[in-house]
């Protein structure tokens, strides 16, 4: 070897050592470049550099998929517009390979551009591909205004370059997505209508509020500088903070979602919330921060609070009416009861005096035959003017009620429905009477059973009646059956007075009446009263 040559090789070394220095410098300026116009533009600039190419280009695919210019040197305008989109790959290839032509005079795949191509002075031309993600994102373009040799170190250079670009293209692709995921939650985290608050868990167990969303702000009136930075100590009054740390420790403790409602005393007034709270944990398993929400139930718990009022109010309304109709009904029968009485004590009595009268009359002197028969006829309406009578006072309060118990009077009524229609069969049972009965229970049996028989007579078209009474030890069941017409319960619009009457006479003694019935099948109605009833 020559001396000449023993220099050159040193200065060869040297000269590789000052490429790869400035190659190291190039990726860190494209690395820390702030946009992509700045990375296309170092990239650019190194091509120019490193390979001495007389122009440059980097072309990236937009979202329709179309190749674009992104940055270029030495190339004019008309150039760019004519071969902008042109590309032998297609986005997202995976097996891209560097593409060179040493003299596109020489190359017929450059036949069709060759025009284009010679009119802007170009002779040799190199298409690297930039890659990335696994696909192909674009390309660079160097050009040379003469025949050029491609030679390996310029092909890997051009590809260590585009490594680099495509690397920090990437980079700032996912900055960017990340940077417009932050922004979307920010905007969810400040619009959402429920309390949002992230607090982080220090080591000498105080939870520091770091942030709050904007609702925190509107519903509790306090400023920003009152909340965030502060402890929740600071925040939250007791009653509440005993709760509220109480509810953090059991969501670290127990590592898991924690839920509760609470009541806030804040400036804006009281909030009621249901609270959530959970835990973040880091590589070690400690927990570094809490995430919580509250959803305003203010309003609607006010609204449960006064609906709860009402509720109260309308049962307490109800069972003063029905105490008021209780009594009513009471002060009724023994009006009832009075005035049968005097019906049946008094002016029955007269009347029975006044026919006995008018017999003596007619055995005494003796009258004409005409006289006689007028006496005889005012007799017989006198008697008749009693038993009306009688049987008035009997349908306002059947003295066998009082005389002979239920069962009779019951079994009575049965007799005189079967006398009145004749074309029903009654049948009547009773069971034994195993418990005292009050007497306002009695005559709410007694009445309920009238009301169902006069019910049955007018409108079922039935056959056959079953009336049946079982006295248990602490009840007594009243069962009225027919196998008449029925009806669907559903289809028939509001209640008649009667069952209306008969319900009110079973709820006055705290007692269930249940009517079921149905089409060609027949009613049945069921009473069930309790033998100890209170005082109202």
């Amino acid at each position: 070897m020559s001396i000449s040559g023993q220099k050159r090789a040193p200065q060869k070394q040297h000269s590789k050592v000052r490429q790869l220095e400035l190659l190291l410098d190039l990726a860190a300026t494209i690395s820390q470049a702030k946009g992509p116009h700045e990375i296309y533009r170092a990239a650019v600039q190194g091509l120019g550099y490193f390979l001495s190419v007389d122009r440059a280009a980097v072309q990236i695919f937009d979202p329709d998929g179309v190749l674009r210019f992104r940055e270029s040197v030495g190339l004019s305008e008309e150039y760019r517009a004519a071969v902008e989109g042109c590309t032998p790959w297609r986005r997202g290839a995976v097996e891209a390979r560097p593409i060179v032509v040493s003299d596109v005079l020489q190359d017929a795949r450059f036949s069709t551009d060759l025009e284009v191509l010679t009119k802007e002075g170009i002779r040799a031309i190199a298409l690297i591909p930039l890659m990335a993600n696994g696909g192909l994102i674009g390309k660079f373009v160097l050009y040379y205004n003469a025949p050029h040799e491609f030679h390996t170190d310029e092909i890997r250079v051009s590809q260590a370059i585009a490594t680099h670009v495509a690397r920090a293209w990437a980079r700032q692709r996912f900055e960017n997505a990340l940077r417009d995921t932050e922004q979307q939650l920010v905007s969810i985290y400040n619009t959402v209508e429920d309390v949002i608050f992230h607090l982080a868990v220090e080591p000498d167990g105080h939870f520091r509020i770091l942030s709050i969303n904007a609702a925190f702000l509107r519903v509790t009136g306090l400023s920003q500088e009152e909340v965030v930075g502060k402890t929740v100590n600071e925040v939250i009054p007791e009653p509440s903070l005993a709760m509220v740390l109480g509810k953090f420790h059991q969501a670290i403790e127990e590592k898991t979602i924690v839920r509760w409602e609470e009541t806030f005393e804040y400036p804006n007034g009281r909030l009621s919330g249901e609270v959530r709270v959970a835990p973040v944990f880091d590589d070690t398993a400690a927990c570094t921060h809490l995430v919580g929400s509250v959803h305003d139930i203010t309003e609607a718990k006010r609204a449960h609070e006064i609906e709860e009022r009402l509720a109260t109010d309308l049962a307490t309304s109800r069972d003063e009416i029905r105490a008021l109709a209780a009594s009513l009904m009471r002060a009724q029968e023994d009006e009832r009861r009075r005035v049968s009485r005097e019906l049946h004590d008094h002016i029955c009595h007269q009347l029975g005096s006044l026919a006995r009268e008018i017999s003596k009359l007619t055995a005494g002197t003796l009258p004409s035959e005409n006289q006689r028969a007028k006496l005889e006829e005012i007799r017989a309406r006198v008697v008749k003017t009693s038993q009306e009578t009688q049987h008035i006072a009997h349908q306002m309060h059947s003295s066998m009620l009082d005389d002979l118990g239920l069962v009779a009077s019951l079994k009575d009524l049965c007799r005189q429905f079967s006398g009145n229609n004749p074309d029903i069969a009654v049948d009547f049972e009773a069971s034994d009477l195993k418990a005292s009965m009050p007497g306002e229970v009695a005559s709410c049996l007694y009445r309920i059973t009238e009301e169902g028989l006069q019910n049955i007579a007018k409108h079922s078209r039935a056959k056959s009646v079953s009336v049946r009474i079982d006295f248990k030890k602490r009840a007594v069941v009243l069962t009225i059956e027919d196998d008449g017409a029925g009806f669907n319960p559903k289809s028939v619009k509001g209640r008649g007075l009667g069952l209306i009457s008969m319900e009110e006479r079973a709820l006055s003694v705290e007692g269930r009446l249940t009517v079921t019935s149905q089409p060609d099948h027949g009613t049945r109605i069921t009473l069930k009263l309790p033998l100890q009833v209170r005082n109202s």
